[in-house]
């Protein structure tokens, strides 16, 4: 899997994640008994944060690639023989 997939797919989670955190806070929120349009808000915040911290802790590593590269043969010889 290349280093690209590899931060995709931990993007895609923290997305997720983030996600889940902005629904969860919005929703505790409405049983402590916000108004609908702070529960809104704060929702919103706590998504946009938790997708700020995320991306920031996975760009601190660094993702390398787990294909292993076949040795290229070297090019074929294109010299002619002289002409005689």
């Amino acid at each position: 899997m290349s280093a690209f997939q590899k931060r995709l797919i931990a993007l895609a989670f923290s997305l997720f994640l983030s996600l889940l955190v902005g629904v969860a806070w919005g929703f505790i929120l409405f049983g402590v008994g916000e108004s609908g349009r702070e529960c809104v808000k704060s929702g919103g915040s706590a998504f946009g944060g938790a997708l700020v911290l995320c991306t920031a802790v996975i760009m601190l590593f660094h993702f390398r690639d787990d294909r292993e590269e076949k040795p290229q043969a070297p090019p074929p010889s294109r010299t002619k023989a002289p002409a005689e």
